[in-house]
């Protein structure tokens, strides 16, 4: 237990300030690291469910696909539309070359890995970006990023550790029997918290009120537990505690991204719907 605890602590010691820098510097760095995330968790999904679950798919060709929908994101995104269209008409026509039983599975496992992770991570490289498409300047691109990941750790901290102290109510039993009610609402407070934090240190893009700021507080204390129950749902439908072993004492890539791949879209849609509203 105590080795296990020193891990964790060194990776996240190492792992933190790694993060930040490279959303700091955005760019290509950012894009590599984006694409690096997604293939491994990408991997990490198709082998918990192909292990556990004898669930075959085309895997290879939706973490090729992966790629190239971030680069897609990165340098192109007015073509987004093409690069959901074009894979899924692929794995349905590679879907005609293999046995019929078990097809429909295959080719729904295939997809649910490309939309869950890589189409769904690709928002964070959106955020980064918006200063070359929106009136947010780059120095508000790589805030609402790097408020996204902190407010994300904060809450997840909050709630395992107050969770672990006074936790007494079972937040949903079936799915994780060890989140609490409790530590739900600790999390919810460390993450608005932050955010108000990040507000008042003008840490925050410029156009952003206190109205702005209360909705991107509850976005950042609600959905990273959706995202971490949504990842605990599919871990226990495949019978397995972690997604993979990469990260030592954290488990697995996707175990430590799951909970940023539901936040980020939804801090990109409140983005974009704020930003066309003030057009």
């Amino acid at each position: 237990m105590k080795k296990s605890l020193l891990t964790r602590i060194l990776i996240g010691i190492i792992g933190i300030p790694a993060i930040l820098y490279v959303i700091y510097i955005g760019g290509f760095s950012f894009l590599a690291f984006m694409a690096i995330v997604s293939a491994i968790s990408q991997y990490e999904f198709y082998k918990m469910f192909r292990a556990h679950k004898g669930l075959e798919s085309y895997y290879v060709h939706a973490i090729i696909f992966g790629f190239i929908w971030l680069l897609i994101t990165y340098f192109a995104p007015e073509y987004f539309y093409h690069a959901v269209l074009v894979p899924t008409m692929l794995f349905l026509i590679l879907n005609l070359r293999g046995d019929i039983i078990r097809s429909t599975e295959k080719f729904s496992i295939t997809v649910a890995g490309y939309l869950y992770i890589p189409v769904l991570i690709s928002t964070l490289v959106m955020i980064r970006q918006l200063w070359n498409y929106s009136i947010m300047k780059d120095g508000g691109s790589w805030k609402m990023v790097m408020v996204l990941f902190v407010a994300v750790w904060i809450n997840d901290t909050f709630a395992f550790a107050f969770g672990s102290l006074f936790g007494r109510h079972k937040l949903s039993p079936k799915i994780s029997p060890n989140k609490s009610r409790e530590g739900s609402i600790a999390g919810i407070i460390g993450a608005t918290i932050t955010v108000f934090i990040f507000y008042f240190c003008h840490m925050l893009p410029e156009f952003f009120t206190l109205y702005h700021t209360m909705v991107l507080s509850l976005i950042l204390g609600i959905f990273p537990q959706l995202g971490d129950l949504a990842e605990s749902m599919m871990k226990r439908d495949s019978g397995v505690k972690d997604s993979g072993t990469l990260l030592l004492g954290h488990g697995g890539v996707l175990d430590r991204f799951d909970a940023i791949f539901m936040t980020a879209p939804a801090v990109y849609l409140f983005l974009d719907l704020s930003l066309k509203l003030i057009k």
